[in-house]
């Protein structure tokens, strides 16, 4: 056993089985990386001095929880930082009380389906739980390359189907009223959302800066986190003119936040409680949610003849499949009835 580091920085932890295969785990860079490889160094060295680490010959088998921190560390260079925090939530809200000290040779496809039934019990939707099992299958998978398991005991689980995902826009009379009742930070939000079609929350709409705005161009750039991409997204003039006004007249006001949607010169991070408040405001008491406001901008677009290839590149989609599927059974719908009045923002 030792501690390799390679010409290009990597850190590696390398071991023999007991079959004399070599096996190299990998910590990715830096100091950091370093300390996590000696660790486990000291560790399958202290295992193998009592007699307890012995992969690929029916040795001592490694917990759930063990396999699933070996991985961790193993793709923390690969794995990035909001897939890997997704992937150590699910494992401590629904995998580790149930099966994180079991080896994880003992596993079988029965494991999965009790932990699948538990997870249903709590209403967890059949696509969330698809989710859930894509990040825990590679685990399983890395476990078997790494000699701790013969074969994966999950390989044949099926997935769930989903429910046809249906959409139920939102009227034009719904959005003034919830307009008339936000207050100004969430009306901006509102405004930046309803003509870029931008992904509420953190990923998208909270993470777009004053930097991104190329006001000349009448454009903004638009880095998305899901997809890992930059895309452009070309402006009415007439809403970045508004850009344009908001932010001279925060910088005239002493405001220095780059971020575009902000609140008392902070950059706002959720709009959850005053959504939720704004609806009540609004004598509204059906399910509309923020995201609604981005189907809106895509589905009011194609139904007033964008370009579907164009459109899907616009909201941030890797290909048209999604646009077709989801949305366009709106656009009869839409076309039916009388031409639809975009409400007024000023």
């Amino acid at each position: 056993m030792s501690v390799h580091v390679k010409k290009d920085g990597r850190v590696f932890v390398v071991w023999y089985d007991g079959t004399g295969k070599q096996t190299w785990e990998a910590y990715g860079r830096g100091e950091e990386a370093k300390k996590a490889a000696r660790s486990r160094d000291l560790e399958i060295k202290l295992a193998r001095s009592r007699g307890e680490f012995r992969p690929g010959v029916g040795g001592p088998s490694p917990t759930v929880q063990e396999i699933a921190q070996f991985y961790i560390n193993a793709r923390r260079s690969e794995l990035a930082d909001k897939t890997r925090k997704e992937i150590l939530r699910f494992l401590a809200r629904h995998v580790l009380a149930h099966l994180g000290t079991k080896p994880v040779r003992d596993l079988t496809l029965m494991d999965w389906t009790e932990l699948q039934d538990r997870m249903i019990a709590c209403g967890t939707g059949n696509r969330t739980i698809n989710t859930y099992f894509r990040y825990i299958n590679p685990i399983l998978n890395w476990a078997v390359d790494q000699g701790f398991l013969p074969d994966n005991p999950w390989r044949k689980r099926k997935s769930l189907k989903q429910k046809k995902y249906k959409i139920e826009l939102f009227t034009t009379e719904e959005f003034r009223r919830i307009l008339e009742k936000a207050p100004p930070h969430l009306y901006w939000a509102l405004k930046v959302a309803y003509y870029t079609g931008l992904r509420p929350g953190p990923s998208e709409l909270f993470a777009l800066k004053w930097e991104h705005v190329d006001f000349d161009a009448t454009r903004i750039r638009i880095y998305a986190t899901k997809t890992d991409t930059w895309r452009t997204q070309y402006l009415p003039a007439e809403f970045m003119a508004d850009l344009r006004r908001h932010y001279e007249e925060g910088r005239a006001a002493g405001e220095s936040c780059p971020y575009v949607c902000a609140w008392n010169d902070r950059p706002v991070k959720s709009l959850k409680r005053t959504w939720t408040a704004t609806l009540a405001a609004a004598g509204i008491d059906r399910r509309i949610r923020l995201y609604d406001i981005r189907h809106f901008y895509i589905t009011h677009a194609l139904a007033n003849g964008a370009p579907i290839l164009d459109l899907a590149y616009r909201v941030g989609h890797i290909d048209a499949t999604m646009i077709v599927k989801v949305y366009s059974h709106l656009v009869e719908e839409i076309r039916s009835k009388r031409p639809f009045e975009l409400p007024l923002l000023s």
